[in-house]
Formats: C-alpha cells, structure tokens, sequence
C-alpha cells in the first residue's frame, strides 16, 4: 500500500506513452484494458464468492490495528478475537456517538480513532442538519482506488469494441472540482471526497477528462460549469458524461444548452473570457480563465451552431442536442438512481440520449457499492470497502438491535445498514434503508436505496419514497389527461401545515416547460387539477394517509407552481448557508424557515406566496420510523 501510488503513476505514464504510438497505440492499450477488465470481472466473482472471510477478516485487521488508539482502548479492542466479540464490546452509534473523538482529531490530536491523524476531513452534504466533518486516512484512499477501478473497468466489461478501439472509454466530460471547503483548527484540509480523489489521481483524470486541470481549481461553480462545457463542446469525439450526482451533471449541460452561443465566440477565438458572468468573477478565477488557450476552431462552432439551430425544431423522435455535437457518444457515467432519478432522466431526454451507468452508491462516510450493468439501479456491495452490518427494517427503531452480516441478507427484504471502515468509523449507523435486489448464493448481494429513515412527514407517516412515487405517477397521469404536452417536473417539494387547525400539505411544484404547461390555462386552474390528483394518489400510496382523510383529521393537500430555476436557486442558497456545494442537493420536504420562505417567494402566484408563513419547526413533529417503501431525493 504505501508504494501503490508511485506505481500506480508510473503504470498511468507507460499507458500514455503506448497509446500516443500513432495508429496502432490505442489498440494496444484498450485491448489491455478490456483483458484486465475480464480478469478484474473474475477477482469480483470470487471476491463476492469468498466475502464472508473477506469482511471477518478486514475487520479483525482493523481491530488489530486500531487496539492503540483512544476508541480502541475505551473498547477493549485488545480483547476482539471474533466478529461476536467485536458486536459485544461496541455498540452501534452514529455521529453524535463519534463526534467528540471527531473533534479531537480536528485538533490535530494522534490516534483518536485511527492511528496518526487524517489525511483529510470531508463534509457530509448538510441536508439533514449541520454538516459534519468524516475523517479520511491514507489507508481509505487505497481501498477509495479500488472503488474507482470498478467505476472505470465494470463500463469497459460490458462495451468490449469500444473499449479496444478507443484505448479505454476515450476522452470524456468529468464535472469534478479542486475547490476546498477551508481548514480545521490544526490546519487539515477540509474538502469533498470527489476533490480529494481528483487531487490524488490528477495525471489520470488530465489523460481522459476534456477539461484542463488547472479549470478544475476555478471557485465559482457557474464559471467552472461553463468551463467544463466549453472544453466538452470544442471535442467533437467526446464518449462519457462523469459526475458525482446527476443533479450537478444536469446543471453543466443546461450551462452549454444556455451558453451555446458564448462558447461558440469563445472556441472560435481560443479562450475562455466569454462567460457571460465574466466582470463579476474573483480576481483569482478571472486570472484562471485568461490562462486557459487552445487552438482556435472555427468550424467546429459553426457545428454546435447548426446544432442547436435544428434543435429548436425538434421534432417527435429526434435525438437531444448532445447527440448532434458528439455523434460517438457512448454513456452517462453518473449517479442516477432513487434520489437523482429525476435529473438523470431530463439529461436523457433533453440533453443527450445514451445508457446511464450508476456509478457509486456512497457517501462521505463510506463508498459501499459500485454499479455492475448499465441502466440498473441496484449496487453490487464490494466486501473490502469496509465491514458492514445490517438491522432488519422492522428493528431499525431499537436503540441496539441485533444485526445480520453481508452474506445473511435475503431477498427482496429492507435492511438499514451500518459500517465499520478504515476512516475510523465503528458500527456507525447512517440512517439509510437499502433493498436487497439481487442475492445470488455465490456472489456478493446487490441492493438499492430505499429511503432515509430521518426523511418522513409526520402527517399520515409520509415517507420521501410515497413522495416519489406520487411524483411519477402525477408525471404519468399528467401526460394521459394532456397528451402532447410535457409535464415533466425539475423537482417537487412539500411542507406539512399544522398550526391552522386541521393539518394539510403544501406541494411546491416546478415543470421542466412551464411555457408549454401553462399555455392556454390559468395557474389557479393548473393548481387545482395537481392538488386534485396529487392527494388522490397519496391516498392510494400511503394508506394511513387515505385513512386520515376518510376522517377529516387531513385536509386535502393544495399545490402550488414555481417560477423556473426555483429548486436551483434554492440549492444555491443551502451552499450560501453552510452546505457543500458538491453535495447540496434540494430535499423534498422543507422544514426551515428560510427553505419555506424560499418556496413562497419563488411561487408564479406571488400574492398567495406574500401571505404564507413560515410554518413553525416545533409543529413538525418528531419523526416516526417509516413504513416500508421506495425512495428517493431529487436533485
């Protein structure tokens, strides 16, 4: 481990040197790497055959390891000989029960939680509470590469010709960022796990990203995103998407759709100065982009213009605009799934049409799965990312539940899942409820995320998945009552009105075409027919929603329109207050002031939006465990 990054580099460096032999180089490197492919296909099989020894056996090590730290002497970790011993000697927690070993560690305190101090602190997203510092170590980021093998080799597995003749995936867009968040009391670093991975892997990243990697340092996320598209743009022969969340994949390719015409002056010129927000950057970005050249192509923006000319005539059956100024595009390499479906699905349909590979189901806690096939949802749980326990859904409410291991997981059934790793988290207890979608005898078990178990309305027990579930089928419902007109929603977002009396639902509404929506209809009318359809299906969703209307102890939920751009402005604001910009993402169910303020003043109708207040926090209620379901949070 400790010499794997030289090496790892040097391999990186013979691969460029072979592939840049003209003609037959990138044969010679992607058909290498659809044979280490095939066999890293193998490793899985048998990883995944072998994966109760790998997880007693990883954890045990980390035992060992970690007997000298503060944790692991307040937990007798001299004593753990079994995975038993370790179940008795440590209860489950969470990040309140780590926390203070957490701010030790901030302070540059040694062997804490795990030996030495950390490489790094990532911030957890923020959209639950404050956000929290995760310790990283040197010895994650090994397991953290694995991880990124399988992201890279598990597409190349399943498109073999085009791996062989393109010296791998080819060239791709990859919407990453160097930024950092700002350093802890001892001076750590404190960035996203996404930077950290670039930072450490950048002779990689400059080898098959279309971006330059000094843009990647750029500060302002419109100002990179604009970046990101241009270089994107200029390259005819792009193959992939790559990004964290499909959200903010979204949100640099409706950057390219916007800023078509400034990136073509900017492609036929050779430079990056022709941002529209350009006089309002900092001075250390504007210093960034002036440095970014490169040769000038004028007839390659005469290509994008023509385009996005045909474009604005699509007819029925046309491809996106992506498709026209990339003609070999080959996949979305994104997260796509449950929370981010919703943006996946308007980048397939109005951007570019292609398969989505689902990357990685992760966190800032922990990477614990990797997509194995394009178009699934369900993520193939890798046994030496770290060790992980299971609490049966009907258990998830118990302070210390029993738990199940990785090979006791049946199908079909909903576990919360918890994690020991080598960033010195022990039995930690994230909160998220997985599906078991695929338990094959002789392989490692595939799930799905399900829903968040702090995500609930307490009116009727609402879960974030029944609010999913309504949004597609209003989707659905919308297109059958209305065809030819488009009722895709950008997002939804609810919050629950209980100091009026009776309590009801506010559901804040944003189309992807408000134009073509609203054309020829009234707001008040549109709103009607959605507050109509939407507490009809969440009565046939979520039952003890249904009975509580039967009773009049709920009034029917109204509906609300939003101007376009709302749920991005609103994420916009969560990164002002605090929240990671890598990873803000808009919840569903808005429980703070300003988030319900936000919604009322971004209302079509904004007299109605003037007289709304803020409904108090302390009316929400605690929160019920949910019943089961399947979720999801949108971009």
């Amino acid at each position: 481990r400790r010499h794997s990054a030289p090496k790892m580099a040097s391999f990186i460096q013979l691969f460029m040197l072979i592939s840049d032999i003209p003609i037959v180089g990138k044969w010679i490197v992607g058909f290498v790497f659809f044979l280490v492919a095939r066999v890293f296909h193998l490793y899985l099989l048998v990883m995944g055959l072998t994966r109760q020894w790998r997880q007693s056996r990883l954890l045990l090590t980390q035992v060992k390891k970690c007997r000298k730290t503060l944790f692991g002497k307040e937990h007798h970790f001299d004593q753990i000989k079994s995975v038993a011993d370790y179940q008795r000697l440590v209860p489950l927690g969470n990040y309140e029960t780590h926390s203070s070993y957490v701010d030790r560690a901030t302070r540059g305190e040694k062997d804490i939680l795990y030996p030495g101090r950390p490489h790094y602190f990532m911030p957890s997203s923020g959209t639950t509470g404050k956000p929290k510092l995760i310790p990283q170590t040197r010895d994650y980021l090994q397991v953290f590469k694995f991880q990124y093998m399988q992201m890279i080799l598990n597409p190349m597995y399943h498109r073999p010709w085009s791996c062989i003749k393109n010296g791998g995936l080819g060239r791709g867009l990859c919407v990453l960022n160097l930024t950092t968040e700002g350093v802890t009391e001892s001076g750590i670093t404190i960035q996203c796990a996404s930077a950290g991975a670039l930072r450490d892997n950048a002779t990689v990243v400059a080898r098959y990203a279309t971006t330059p990697i000094p843009a990647f340092e750029i500060s302002s996320d419109l100002a990179r995103n604009y970046v990101h598209g241009l270089y994107a743009a200029k390259y005819r022969d792009l193959r992939f998407t790559f990004c964290t969340f499909s959200y903010i994949l979204l949100s640099c390719l409706e950057s390219i759709a916007l800023n078509h015409t400034a990136m073509e002056a900017d492609i036929r010129a050779g430079e990056a100065t022709h941002f529209p927000g350009f006089d309002k950057l900092s001075d250390k970005d504007k210093a960034l982009m002036r440095t970014l050249h490169f040769k000038p192509d004028p007839k390659r923006a005469a290509e994008i213009e023509a385009a996005f000319a045909a474009y604005k005539s699509r007819q029925p059956g046309q491809k996106p605009w992506g498709n026209a100024i990339w003609p070999r595009f080959l996949m979305v390499h994104t997260v796509a799934c449950g929370p981010m479906k919703t943006s996946a699905d308007i980048i397939v349909r109005d951007h570019v049409q292609a398969h989505v590979f689902n990357s990685v189901y992760g966190s800032s806690e922990c990477i614990m799965g990797v997509a194995r096939y394009f178009d699934d949802p369900n993520y193939a749980i890798t046994p030496n990312q770290a060790f992980f326990e299971f609490i049966e859904e009907g258990d998830c409410d118990q302070e210390q539940p029993k738990t199940k291991l990785l090979h006791q997981l049946e199908m079909g059934k909903r576990y919360e899942i918890v994690l020991t790793n080598a960033c010195g988290l022990y039995r930690y207890r994230m909160g998220d409820v997985l599906e078991v979608g695929a338990a094959p005898r002789f392989d490692t078990p595939r799930m799905h995320f399900a829903y968040r178990r702090n995500m609930v309305l307490f009116i009727g027990k609402t879960t974030d998945d029944q609010l999913m579930s309504c949004s597609t089928q209003y989707q659905e419902r919308m297109a059958r009552l209305h065809p030819g007109v488009d009722h895709q929603l950008v997002d939804f977002c609810v919050v629950e009105i209980m100091s009026e009396g009776t309590p009801y639902y506010r559901i804040f509404l944003e189309f992807a075409h408000q134009e073509a929506v609203m054309a020829g209809r009234t707001v008040e009318a549109l709103q009607a027919e959605a507050s109509a359809v939407w507490d009809e299906l969440l009565s046939q969703v979520n039952p003890e929603y249904g009975d509580d209307r039967v009773r009049d102890e709920v009034l029917a939920c109204r509906c609300y329109l939003l101007q376009s751009g709302a749920f991005w402005n609103m994420r916009t604001e969560a990164v002002t207050r605090g929240a990671n910009a890598a990873q803000a993402k808009v919840v569903h169910v808005a429980k703070r002031d300003w988030q319900q303020a936000h919604l009322a003043h971004s209302m079509i109708d904004r007299a109605a939006g003037a007289a709304m207040k803020p409904e108090p926090a302390s009316m929400s209620g605690p929160s019920p465990s949910p019943p089961p379901a399947e979720a999801a949070k949108s971009r």
